[in-house]
């Protein structure tokens, strides 16, 4: 395990991606309503969490309560086991869920016997309303892009941008959120799943443990294994299987800590303390599911396509900002709502100097106002502003806010020019 605490803080990589190399049957991003209520997850879909030689005698290693079984067992051919559904879910905490996706498996045996395929998968994303975002482990995660701005601006039309946690990189420590009740819940249920199938009860299964549930109130705590999830780098599987957990996602603070470069943002600032690890069975199942989706071909977009598609594409932050382009890229967020989009972050996606106005200096971005923005905008953008700031590390953005004013000074002006030169000798 990786010891090094930056090592789990270097993520939130801000991507271009072309629409069309992310486009599947159920999900077009050229459509705003579908590019802000959904996030992508990066899965690994034919994996197999039990395998055999021609022998039907495989099994979860977990009961799920969402996850059910997918079963391979032709005769004289490898047995494979899976969880039949990978599960996302939204609401305002685990017990009060609005929202239930289950996307079902891929059902061709062949692609068991491939090597790895990797799919961008499109899942359903909370609105501030609903709060929070719960994803059920039954299948390795990779990563998850967060929908940023839909357009990346002038000479990137064809292109949108998302804000990425990556989970194959690094070690990954992510805090826990149990109590001892939880705990012994899980355990039990195990215990009794163990039994029915007729395997040995392993030490996980006995017992109980303390009370591991945090109270982050006075700050981040150092994360160690008897308070987080910790998770060895896997550059294949990524998160891997990890049945007894469900991960919390609070994601309009953490998509707007993602946004602001590395550089400007608080040192200590950790974005996995926006992730919680609770059990599995501590999640409220809704009565109904929301949508079922799939992940057959044309249903997730393959990674080999998207690399093919946007190949010789440099990821980067744009450095230059175009004002004309701002209106359209803004204002045209009220055609769908405001409710699930933190709108700091289209500005810090592509204009990071009037996004930072807003954070440092709201009156003066009121006042300025110099893409023309309506009202609504400027309300919703200083409203995610007030939930920016405590994420930017002041002093060193406005350091670098005057030394820019100063240079753009020292080069609009022939004495100014002069003087610098003569003072440099």
């Amino acid at each position: 395990m990786d010891s090094n605490p930056e090592a789990y803080t270097k993520t939130g990589r801000l991507n271009r991606i072309e629409r069309a190399a992310i486009k599947t049957n159920n999900f077009d991003p050229d459509v705003p309503e579908q590019f802000w209520t959904h996030a992508i997850l990066e899965v690994v879909i034919n994996a197999s969490c039990a395998h055999s030689y021609y022998n039907d005698d495989t099994h979860l290693p977990m009961y799920h309560p969402r996850g059910d079984e997918q079963r391979w067992n032709p005769p004289t051919r490898d047995a494979y086991v899976r969880y039949k559904y990978l599960t996302v879910m939204c609401g305002p905490d685990r017990d009060h869920l609005k929202c239930y996706q289950q996307v079902h498996g891929n059902k061709d045996y062949r692609m068991m016997r491939d090597s790895s395929v990797v799919g961008y998968v499109p899942v359903i994303l909370h609105t501030k309303e609903e709060g929070k975002m719960y994803l059920d482990l039954t299948f390795p995660i990779r990563g998850i892009f967060f929908p940023l701005a839909q357009n990346a601006g002038p000479r990137y039309e064809v292109m949108c941008k998302y804000v990425r946690l990556d989970f194959k990189r690094l070690a990954v420590k992510i805090p826990y959120d149990i109590t001892e009740e939880e705990d012994r819940l899980q355990r039990s249920v195990q215990k009794s799943f163990m039994s029915h199938i007729g395997m040995p009860i392993d030490d996980e299964a006995k017992g109980a443990v303390e009370d591991t549930s945090l109270d982050l109130s006075e700050g981040p705590l150092p994360l160690d294994e008897y308070n987080a999830l910790c998770l060895e780098r896997d550059v294949q599987f990524g998160l891997n299987y990890q049945p007894k957990w469900t991960i919390e996602f609070d994601v309009v603070p953490l998509v707007i800590l993602l946004a602001i470069p590395r550089k400007d943002r608080n040192p200590d600032d950790n974005p996995y303390r926006y992730l919680k690890a609770i059990t599995a069975l501590s999640v409220r199942t809704p009565m109904d599911v929301t949508l079922r989706t799939d992940m057959e071909a044309g249903n997730y977009a393959d990674l080999a396509n998207v690399l093919k598609i946007t190949q010789g594409v440099s990821f980067e932050y744009a450095k230059d900002t175009d004002y004309n382009f701002l209106p359209d890229l803004l204002n045209g967020l009220v055609t769908i709502g405001l409710s699930c989009i933190p709108v700091v972050g289209p500005l810090l996606a592509c204009a990071e100097q009037i996004a930072y106005d807003a954070i440092t200096d709201p009156d003066k971005f009121t006042d300025e106002n110099p893409a023309g923005l309506t009202k609504d905008i400027i309300g919703a953008i200083l409203d995610s502003a007030r939930d920016a700031k405590d994420h930017i590390n002041i002093s060193k953005v406005s350091r670098g806010i005057r030394r820019t004013i100063k240079q753009v000074q020292f080069k609009t002006t022939k004495t100014a020019t002069q003087t610098y030169f003569k003072g440099s000798k």
